[in-house]
């Protein structure tokens, strides 16, 4: 069972799905970015973990059994991409003082795609410090019996790059990708959103960003020169790998404090930790969550079920 249908399937209110998911903090993270990028310094800050939460912040729900569980079963393989672009990302190395600030945002990268695979969602993937990334990192670090902090380390390097496989890989866009419907523009008002006949996506990289969790930016620096609008062009993409857990979940939390959903296994692991997705009313479909900036649109109406 996916992460996301398991806290469905447990009953978890859709309104504190939504606070655990939004990020109101990070635009003032956004801000410090950019005023240190100004001044010449680091593009990273240091962001302030959050908070701890009171039982009243904490939902705990208890999901529904399911025998889709396969212990043993192999992680996919993944292909390495074969653009040149990748490959500094492939091969980026944590170091604390990174040579210049394009490695550190290569090695910040990686990190938050392995992070993804490892069910420890660090948000939109953008190569950028912020409170989700932390957050994730921390959860991270209880799940692997580390000191929590919140920071990168050297051993929560070591951990996180036992997963060898490349960060990113080749994606085809399909004649699907690029069929829509699109809008023009995405309203903020959920009255106005009820009036469209459908949720959909503003173009192909909006919708294909939101796929893969990253940052619209991010996609198209890594795809300089592809046109997102015509099926069959190649492209660069996060390796997310598959999106299943390998144990089951005993108990799941809502924390509205750190803005998470969190899964539990046997003798209360931690198992994932998710805030990539938001829900909204009109469509009743999740959608991204920025680690640093306003969430992205929603994505096209389906019933009351997770994207798997």
């Amino acid at each position: 069972m996916t992460f996301a249908k398991a806290a469905l399937f447990a009953g978890a209110p859709l309104l504190l799905l939504a606070a655990a998911c939004s990020d109101p903090a990070s635009k003032s993270q956004t801000a410090s970015t950019q005023a240190a990028n100004a001044q010449g310094g680091s593009p990273m800050v240091v962001a302030q973990l959050a908070p701890t939460p009171t039982a009243a912040d904490v939902t705990s729900v208890q999901p529904t059994p399911d025998g889709d569980i396969r212990p043993d079963a192999p992680d996919p393989a993944i292909v390495q991409s074969a653009s040149r672009l990748a490959q500094p990302i492939d091969t980026a190395d944590w170091k604390a003082e990174p040579v210049t600030p394009l490695a550190k945002k290569n090695a910040l990268l990686r990190a938050e795609v392995l992070l993804a695979r490892a069910k420890f969602s660090p948000g939109v993937i953008d190569g950028q410090d912020g409170g989700n990334l932390q957050n994730a990192i921390a959860a991270f670090e209880t799940a692997h019996q580390l000191p929590v902090d919140g920071k990168m380390s050297p051993a929560v390097w070591t951990a996180l790059s036992q997963d060898a496989q490349p960060a990113l890989t080749d994606y085809t866009i399909t004649a699907a990708d690029v069929k829509g419907p699109f809008l023009a523009k995405v309203p903020t008002d959920m009255a106005d959103m009820a009036k469209l006949p459908a949720m959909s996506f503003t173009g192909p990289v909006q919708e294909l960003a939101e796929r893969f969790h990253m940052d619209e930016a991010l996609l198209k620096s890594l795809n300089p020169n592809a046109d997102f609008s015509v099926a069959g062009t190649q492209i660069v993409v996060a390796a997310l790998g598959s999106d299943k857990l390998k144990v089951p979940v005993s108990r799941i939390e809502v924390d509205k404090t750190r803005r998470q959903v969190r899964a539990y296994g046997a003798a209360d692991l931690l198992l994932a930790v998710s805030i990539r997705r938001r829900w909204v009313r009109s469509t009743g479909r999740p959608r991204a969550a920025s680690g640093r900036s306003a969430p992205s649109p929603p994505t096209r109406p389906t019933p009351m079920t997770p994207a798997a």
